[in-house]
């Protein structure tokens, strides 16, 4: 194998492994979403979490993020050239 194949290689492997690391690191904080109970006013039971947005912040998943971009980078270099 070439070496512009083997940086490739290494690319996808890189964004695989940043996808996966993003998914365990989302699952392991727990369930994705809490069943609501109605309340006095009747609102209606919702399966979204009051903090959706602080659970999938760019704080908690950069190292992820940074997996996937370092491959992606690999990946369009290589392909470019």
């Amino acid at each position: 194998m070439s070496s512009q194949m083997i940086l490739t290689w290494i690319g996808v492997i890189l964004v695989i492994a940043g996808v996966l690391y993003g998914v365990a690191q989302a699952l392991g904080q727990g369930r994705l979403s809490v069943p609501r109970r109605m309340g006095p006013t009747g609102a209606s039971e919702s399966l979204e979490p009051p903090d959706s947005v602080k659970a999938f912040s760019l704080r908690t998943h950069w190292p992820a993020l940074a997996l996937i971009t370092v491959g992606a980078i690999l990946i369009l270099t290589e392909t470019a050239f």
